[in-house]
């Protein structure tokens, strides 16, 4: 496709001192970079939002594991204990 402007269509054809070529060359090489450097960004948050998660899980199961505890220690001490205190009387 031909432009209006004879020096666009010199700049796109990589002619001459100044072209369009080594620009997007480096504005490439900038995305592909900032792209690299959201994406790890991204990958250390989603860790660290997975680490948090991960961290909840076993507070909550801890919790429901020292309600278990409780109701075991009732348990013993109410039904288990007794037997125990018969029998060794």
């Amino acid at each position: 496709m031909k432009s209006a402007n004879p020096e666009i269509d010199r700049q796109m054809a990589g002619t001459g001192k100044s072209s369009l070529i080594i620009p997007a060359i480096i504005m490439g090489t900038e995305h592909a970079t900032v792209t690299k450097m959201v994406r790890a960004t991204l990958r250390i948050k989603v860790i660290a939002v997975n680490n948090l998660d991960i961290n909840k899980f076993f507070r909550r199961l801890e919790e429901e594991n020292s309600k278990k505890r409780v109701i075991r220690r009732e348990f013993y001490q109410k039904f288990v204990g007794k037997e125990e205190t018969k029998i060794t009387h």
